[in-house]
C-alpha cells in the first residue's frame, strides 16, 4: 500500500470542513452556522497550548487548528450570505408570493422544461422593485418563462423581469424563483465573448445535423452539455447504464481537450513549459466556448487540478491541488456546495487521482496498458461516486463499469472531432460536417453500449431509496477497503478474497434472473404506468403483446415493456393523436419488432405526420380504420366499435373521435376508450357493445362523462391511467366514487404503478 504515501492529504480535512459549513449556509441553517463559528474559535484556542506536545500530537493540533480556523471563516462568510438573503426584499416577496420587477444579468443559457414549452434562466439581480420601492442587491434568482422568449438569452445579457416571486425548494442556491408574467424584456446585447461562444455552438449544431437526430444531439451533448436534442428514451438509457456523466460538461471533457492540446504540443517537440501553457490555453478556450456556467466552472476547476499536478511533475501535488480547487470554488461559488454535479466531479477526480494510477500499474502486469488504464480509471471513478449515484437512482448496475470501458475509446474521438467541428464551422462548414460525420460513428457506438447496458437487468441490484442506499453502499465499500488492507501482505488471502467476490457476482446473475422472472404467463392485460397518459397491453404470447396507445414518455413505456417481458409488438393501435397517447412510440418503433401501426380516420395533424414518418423510417406499415374493423392475433381478438362517423363541433373533437376498441383474449374482454367525453359516451350507451370484464376508464378518469356509460359496461375491474400529482385533477373523485358504487374494483397507475390483470388457474380474474 505504498501508493498512499504518494498523496499529501493534509488539506483534505480543511476542505471537507469548509464544504460542510458552506452547505449549511446554502440551506439557510443560521443556527448551525453560529454553532460552527463558536466551535471553530473554541477548537482553535484549545489547539494553541498543544505546541508543547510531542511532534505527532503537535501535528494533529496544528491540523485541528487549521480546520477550526477554516470552518470559522467559512461559517462567518456563510452567515453573511444567509443574513443578506433573509433580509433581502426578494426573500420577503417570495414568502408573500408577491409581484416584483428585477433588473439583472443573465448568468446561464436557457434550460428547457415542461415539454420544451418553458425555459429556466439564472439571473444575477442588480436591483429589485417591490412594493413601489427599488433597492440594490447582489443575489441570484431563477426565472421561468416562455421558451420562445427566453431561449434567446445569453450569459451577460441585461434583462428586466416582471413576475411573481416564490420561495424555491430548500436545496436551491437562488433566493427566489420568478415566474415571468409575459411582460419581461431581454436586451439583445451580450458581451462579445458570449456572442462568439453562441456562434460557435450554433455552428456545431448545424454541422452535427449531417447525422440522424439522436446522434446529432448526443454529439452536441458530448461537446458542451446541451441535452435538448436528446430524446427522453436515450437519456434514460444513459442514466441506467451509468453513462449519464457523458451528457454533461464534466472533468472528462476538460481532460480530453487539454490532453489533446498536450499531445499536439509534444508531437511538435515543444518545451515542457509550453506544453502546460498549451493545455491551459485549451482549457480557457473550452470554458469560453462552452459558457461560464457552474457545471463548466467546476469541470474547469478539476482540470486545473490535473494541470497543477502535471506542472509540478509529481503526483503528490494532485490531492493538495484538488483540495485547493474545492476551497477556492466553494468560496467563489458557494452554491456548488449543494450541487450533485460538483460532488460527483470531486469524488470522481479524487478516485482517479488516488486509485487510478495505482490500479493501472497493478493491472498492467496482466493486460495491455491502455486496457488497464481504461479499466482502472472507469472503476476508480465509478466506485468513488457510487455512494452519491445511488441517491439519484437506488440501483447498483455492475454492468456500468464494463459499459464505461467499452465506450471509453469512442468518447475522446467524438469529443475532439466535435470541438474541432465547432471551431471550423464558422469558416469551413464542409470540413465541420465531415468531422461531425466521422464523430457520428463514435456516438452511435456509445448509444449502442448505453442501450445494451441499460437492459442488463440481471446485473442490476435494487436498493432502498434515499439515504439508506448511500449508507449501505458506503458500509460495503468500507468493508472491502478494510479487507484489502488486512490482506495486503497475504497474496493467497487476496486471491481468495477476489475469487469470493467474483463468485458472488457471477452466481448472483442467475439468481437475479430466477427472482426477477417477470410477470409470468398468466397475465392478459396490463395498464402501464407512463405518467399522465395511456398505454395498455394485451398479451399475445410470452414475449409479445398488442400495444393500445403509447403514452407520452418513451422511457416510461420502455421500462413497462421490459417489466412485462415484451420484446415483440405485432400491432400498435392509437386511439387518437394527443401527445399523452402517442409521444412514447419511439420506445417501440426501431427498438422492438412491429408489424403495423393502426389509427382512426380523424385528422391527427402534425402528430399523425410524425407517426407516419417514424413508421416509414422503420419500414412499418400504417392503416386508418373505423368502426367494424377486426383483427385476430393469436388469442387476441380486436374490434373497433366506434366512432361510426366523425363528431364535429363537440367540446373536444379529437377526444370524442377516439377509437373505442373491444379486446378479447382467453375469454376475458376489455373496453379501451381513449379520451372519450360526455358527447361520445352518450352515443354509445345503447349500442349493445359495452358489456366487458375490464374497463379502461375514459380520459384518465375525467369528470366529463355520461351518467349511464359506466353502468352499461358492467365491468368488474376499472383501470385508470393518470400521472401522479397531475395538474388536471385526474381522476376526478366523483368518477372514482361512481365506479366503486357500481361494484367495480378500481386501480390507478398514479397510486399503484403498472397494473396487471391476470387469469388464475380456476378462471377467475385478479389484479396485481
Amino acid at each position: 500500500m505504498r501508493h498512499w504515501r504518494d498523496h499529501d492529504a493534509r488539506l483534505a480535512p480543511a476542505a471537507a470542513t469548509i464544504w460542510t459549513v458552506t452547505a449549511l449556509g446554502e440551506f439557510g441553517a443560521s443556527g448551525a452556522l453560529t454553532a460552527c463559528v463558536v466551535a471553530g474559535i473554541a477548537l482553535a484556542l484549545l489547539a494553541a497550548p498543544a505546541a508543547k506536545w510531542a511532534v505527532l500530537r503537535r501535528g494533529v493540533a496544528i491540523l485541528l487548528g487549521c480546520c477550526a480556523l477554516a470552518g470559522a471563516v467559512a461559517a462567518w462568510l456563510a452567515a453573511q450570505r444567509v443574513d443578506e438573503r433573509e433580509s433581502s426584499p426578494l426573500a420577503a416577496a417570495a414568502a408573500a408570493d408577491a409581484f416584483v420587477t428585477i433588473d439583472g444579468t443573465a448568468q446561464s443559457r436557457a434550460r428547457l422544461v415542461g415539454d420544451q414549452r418553458l425555459a429556466v434562466v439564472d439571473v444575477h439581480v442588480h436591483a429589485v422593485t417591490y412594493r413601489a420601492e427599488t433597492l440594490n442587491t447582489d443575489l441570484s434568482v431563477a426565472v421561468m418563462g416562455e421558451a420562445q422568449m427566453w431561449q434567446s438569452a445569453l450569459p451577460g445579457m441585461p434583462v428586466k423581469v416582471r413576475g411573481t416571486a416564490h420561495t424555491p425548494d430548500g436545496s436551491s442556491s437562488e433566493v427566489a424563483l420568478i415566474f415571468d408574467s409575459g411582460n419581461s424584456t431581454v436586451a439583445l446585447q451580450a458581451p462579445r465573448w458570449s456572442v462568439l461562444a453562441q456562434h460557435v455552438r450554433d455552428g456545431l449544431q448545424h454541422a452535427a445535423a449531417v447525422n440522424d437526430p439522436d446522434s446529432a444531439g448526443l454529439l452536441v451533448a458530448l461537446v458542451h452539455g446541451d441535452t435538448s436534442g436528446i430524446s427522453d428514451m436515450t437519456t434514460q438509457e444513459f442514466r441506467r447504464s451509468g453513462l449519464a456523466h457523458l451528457l454533461a460538461v464534466s472533468g472528462a471533457n476538460v481532460a480530453i481537450v487539454t490532453g489533446a492540446a498536450l499531445w499536439a504540443a509534444r508531437l511538435l517537440r515543444a518545451p515542457f513549459a509550453l506544453q502546460v501553457a498549451a493545455a491551459a490555453a485549451a482549457l480557457i478556450a473550452f470554458v469560453l466556448i462552452t459558457g461560464s456556467e457552474p457545471s463548466v466552472v467546476r469541470a474547469a476547476g478539476m482540470g486545473v487540478v490535473m494541470l497543477i499536478a502535471l506542472g509540478a511533475g509529481r503526483p503528490r501535488a494532485a490531492v493538495p491541488a484538488l483540495c485547493s480547487a474545492v476551497i477556492v470554488l466553494l468560496l467563489l461559488m458557494p452554491e456548488l456546495a449543494v450541487s450533485i454535479g460538483f460532488i460527483l466531479s470531486v469524488l470522481a477526480t479524487a478516485g482517479v487521482v488516488v486509485l487510478g494510477g495505482y490500479w493501472t500499474e497493478v493491472l498492467a502486469d496482466h493486460m495491455p496498458r491502455f486496457v488497464a488504464a481504461a479499466f482502472a480509471v472507469a472503476a476508480a471513478a465509478g466506485i468513488a461516486t457510487l455512494p452519491v449515484i445511488v441517491l439519484l437512482l437506488p440501483v447498483v448496475n455492475t454492468a456500468s463499469i464494463l459499459a464505461n470501458i467499452v465506450a471509453a475509446p469512442a468518447v475522446p474521438v467524438a469529443t475532439i472531432c466535435g470541438v474541432l467541428a465547432a471551431l471550423c464551422a464558422s469558416f469551413a462548414m464542409p470540413i465541420a460536417e465531415l468531422l461531425c460525420w466521422a464523430a457520428g460513428y463514435c456516438v452511435r457506438w456509445i448509444a449502442l453500449v448505453a442501450r445494451i447496458a441499460a437492459d442488463a437487468d440481471p446485473f442490476e441490484f435494487p436498493l432502498p431509496a434515499g439515504v439508506a442506499a448511500t449508507l449501505i453502499v458506503t458500509a460495503a465499500l468500507i468493508v472491502l477497503v478494510g479487507a484489502a488492507v488486512l490482506t495486503r501482505r497475504r497474496a493467497r488471502m487476496r486471491v481468495a478474497l477476489g475469487a469470493f467476490l467474483v463468485g458472488v457476482l457471477v452466481l448472483s446473475v442467475p439468481a437475479r434472473c430466477m427472482i426477477d422472472s417477470g410477470p409470468g404467463s398468466d397475465w392478459v392485460f396490463a395498464s402501464c404506468d407512463v405518467g399522465q397518459g395511456d398505454a395498455t397491453l394485451a398479451r399475445v404470447a410470452d414475449d409479445s403483446a398488442v400495444l393500445l396507445d403509447a403514452g407520452a414518455d418513451p422511457a416510461a413505456l420502455d421500462e413497462c415493456l421490459d417489466e412485462m417481458g415484451v420484446s415483440e409488438v405485432p400491432l400498435i393501435l392509437l386511439t387518437h393523436f394527443h401527445a399523452d397517447h402517442v409521444a412514447g412510440i419511439p420506445a417501440v418503433l426501431g427498438r422492438r419488432e412491429v408489424q403495423k401501426v393502426v389509427f382512426g380516420t380523424f385528422d391527427g395533424g402534425n402528430a399523425e405526420t410524425t407517426v407516419r414518418e417514424l413508421a416509414g423510417a422503420h419500414d412499418v406499415g400504417v392503416q386508418e380504420v373505423g368502426a367494424g374493423w377486426r383483427l385476430t392475433l393469436g388469442s387476441v381478438h380486436l374490434e373497433v366499435v366506434a366512432p361510426s362517423e366523425p363528431m364535429i363541433g363537440t367540446s373536444s373533437d379529437p377526444n370524442n373521435n377516439s377509437l373505442v376498441i373491444r379486446v378479447s383474449t382467453r375469454g376475458v374482454t376489455m373496453l379501451v376508450t381513449g379520451d372519450l367525453q360526455e358527447e361520445a359516451e352518450a352515443k354509445l350507451v345503447d349500442c349493445g357493445c359495452l358489456s366487458v370484464d375490464v374497463l379502461k376508464v375514459p380520459h384518465h378518469g375525467s369528470k366529463n362523462r355520461d351518467d349511464e356509460f359506466f353502468m352499461r359496461t358492467q365491468a368488474r375491474i376499472a383501470l385508470i391511467s393518470a400521472g401522479e400529482g397531475n395538474d388536471y385533477g385526474h381522476p376526478a373523485p366523483s368518477t372514482v366514487e361512481e365506479l366503486r358504487s357500481l361494484g367495480m374494483l378500481v386501480r390507478r397507475t398514479d397510486l399503484h404503478g403498472t397494473i396487471v390483470v391476470v387469469l388464475t388457474a380456476d378462471g377467475a380474474l385478479a389484479v396485481l
